[in-house]
């Protein structure tokens, strides 16, 4: 079976239902759905919690993945499409926080963007053409043990 784009479309969207629906019942944070805000959707932002004590904010985006939990590997899109050169959402992302929902399992592991860009500099990672995209591909459990943490750790709203 070949590449459905409007079936990763739908996975997206549940994925994205499912942590919106979650996030609405925590007590120390309020959750915003920006999805469908361009200037969002420009920096690869869909949702921005913010702590009710402090003001904080952080940035959220949310992927799913049917890898992970197939390969034990995150894809991360350097370029959307390699004929045109164009940015993937690895580039253009101004997440804190990347989610990556898991379909099989029914969860998500909740990864630090600074602490990817960090592993990433020690070139733990595959470069790999998925369709017309260009991705960086590393595997979850190398990534577990460089940070010292155990895989279950990353595990986010089960």
């Amino acid at each position: 079976m070949g590449y459905n784009f409007n079936e990763d479309l739908k996975k997206a969207e549940i994925s994205e239902m499912k942590f919106y629906e979650k996030a609405k019942t925590y007590s120390k944070y309020t959750v915003e759905d920006v999805r469908n805000d361009k200037a969002y959707q420009e920096i690869d932002v869909d949702f921005v919690m913010t702590r009710k004590t402090t003001g904080e904010r952080i940035n959220i985006e949310i992927k799913s993945d049917d890898g992970i939990a197939k390969y034990g590997n995150i894809l991360l899109e350097e370029i959307s499409n390699r004929y045109i050169n164009s940015d993937g959402w690895w580039r253009k992302t101004k997440a804190d926080w990347l989610l990556f929902y898991m379909p099989q399992k029914g969860y998500y592991y909740k990864i630090k963007v600074k602490d990817i860009k960090e592993y990433l500099l020690v070139g733990q990672y595959q470069t790999k053409n998925v369709f017309n995209s260009v991705c960086k591909l590393f595997n979850i459990e190398k990534f577990c043990k460089w940070k010292g943490i155990e895989k279950d750790s990353l595990i986010f709203m089960q």
